[in-house]
């Protein structure tokens, strides 16, 4: 790693010690290809985040749903 940053900042004796892959896509379109989707996460993340989305969801229906059943409904009595 130390090599590569020398190579980076350009110091004498470590120019030609790295070189661009000439078929990548960066070195070919001359942009910077976007980053993977999800690219900092790893899939247990993902998985989490999903489960979290999806008791978010459940609890503001169980929320409006009382709300709108609140006249209906006698105190303790589940709207399920």
């Amino acid at each position: 790693a130390a090599r590569r940053v020398l190579w980076y900042l350009q110091c004498p004796g470590y120019d030609a010690l790295y070189a661009p892959d000439p078929r990548a896509a960066a070195v070919l379109s001359r942009e910077i290809p976007p980053p993977p989707p999800n690219w900092a996460c790893d899939r247990a993340e993902i998985a989490e985040l999903q489960k979290a989305e999806r008791k978010t969801v459940l609890m503001r229906v169980q929320n409006r749903l009382q709300q709108e059943f609140a006249k209906q409904l006698k105190p303790g009595e589940s709207v399920w």
